[in-house]
């Protein structure tokens, strides 16, 4: 008899579940909560697991809150004091919770509105409901101290990466502060390869299990070198999409545990990101001298307004900046920002052994203005000390 063989079937390797945001709704007009449940089941990242036709007393809201255990809690709105009492009986019960009003009409004159970022009315969107939770949760997380700072390229190949990585050195080496780095850049992987490093765990598995993290757990997740705690992304792996949630959690829980969080970014800002440069103390824009990559850096500024980045928070770090260059002055005029002046410093004399440098000047320039990779560690310490030109 023939003997016939049959290959084996290779093995999948299972997807990562995206995490979705636990919503509950609590409203006493059964036809209204209803309808913006039915909105709500078409957003993504986004599933509520209980509609409540009632604002509960303290008690049975805390036996709501206890079972669902939600990220969002919706609350109807009206004009007397029930929903007001329902929002503060919330954030006594559960301060970690974000909380978003509905309403049939726009109630900006009612109390219990004014206790809420945003009040989203009918005809309720699927997009609306999506930004006003990204809002709420925003406004959840707005009281803790903000010592977060992103990192973009104006285009590739500009040096973000490399400065940011810079920036952290010269706080942890010069300033003795606790720093994490994260390479949010979710496809380039080069922060692995300048360190030699071979991460267990990834960025990507941190926001996959941001709600579950944990201070004993985090030293899986993170690669210390060089004073630093690197938070990597791994080469050559195929990257899921990443929900806003995933990095606001993520942000929330590593913040406390640092002095100083800084995120290096792509140079696309998109949705999940968006939370990244809303959040952050500082974002800078780093360019070089060159005319396509001062066209681009101009237009990062317009992205990042768009995504509502206020004006004092974007800055551009000019990088590679030599003597032979045009002058500041020039580059500023053809950015149309605000300068401040201050002396150039190198990134040799900023950096701390072990992470690669560039012997090159860099001065900077933008609507708030930081300067080099030394001048930007200042920025993000608070420290007033200027840090000399090193020799040679």
């Amino acid at each position: 008899m023939k003997r016939t063989w049959r290959q084996a079937p290779r093995p999948v390797a299972p997807q990562p579940v995206t995490l979705l945001l636990r919503t509950i709704i609590l409203g006493l007009d059964q036809e209204l909560a209803e309808e913006l449940y039915a909105v709500s089941t078409r957003c993504a990242d986004f599933a509520v697991y209980a509609t409540h036709n009632e604002l509960p007393p303290f008690d049975r809201l805390l036996r709501i809150i206890n079972h669902t255990n939600p990220n969002v809690v919706l609350v109807e709105i009206d004009k007397n004091s029930e929903s007001l009492v329902t929002i503060r009986d919330i954030r006594e019960t559960s301060p970690n919770v974000a909380i978003l009003g509905f309403a049939h009409e726009p109630v900006d004159d009612a109390s219990p509105a004014r206790e809420l970022c945003e009040v989203i009315t009918r005809p309720f969107q699927p997009r609306q409901v999506q930004d006003a939770i990204v809002c709420a949760i925003e406004a959840n997380t707005a009281h803790a101290g903000n010592n977060i700072f992103s990192f973009l390229p104006a285009k590739g190949g500009n040096g973000a990466t490399l400065t940011a990585m810079n920036c952290a050195a010269a706080l942890a080496h010069y300033w003795k502060r606790k720093v994490l780095v994260v390479e949010a850049d979710l496809h380039s992987g080069y922060m692995s390869i300048a360190l030699k490093a071979e991460p267990k765990q990834t960025v990507v598995e941190a926001l996959r299990e941001s709600e579950a993290l944990t201070e004993r757990g985090w030293k899986h997740f993170v690669h210390p070198a060089n004073g630093v705690d690197w938070l990597l992304t791994a080469r050559g792996k195929n990257t899921p999409l990443i929900a806003p949630w995933e990095y606001q959690r993520l942000l929330t829980f590593a913040a406390p545990l640092y002095d100083t969080v800084i995120v290096d970014l792509p140079e696309v800002v998109n949705d999940a990101t968006e939370t990244v440069v809303r959040r952050a103390a500082r974002v800078f824009v780093v360019s070089t001298p060159e005319a396509p990559s001062l066209f681009l850096a101009r237009r990062r500024l317009h992205d990042l307004k768009s995504r509502r980045v206020e004006e004092d928070h974007r800055t551009i770090v000019l990088n590679r900046f030599t003597a032979g260059d045009r002058s500041v002055s020039h580059t500023r005029r053809s950015l149309v920002t605000r300068w401040r002046s201050s002396s150039a410093t190198t990134t040799k004399r900023c950096s701390a052994p072990g992470i690669p440098v560039s012997s090159t000047a860099i001065p900077s320039l933008g609507e708030t203005t930081s300067r080099s990779p030394s001048r930007a560690a200042r920025v993000t310490s608070g420290a007033n000390s200027t840090i000399e030109r090193s020799a040679g």
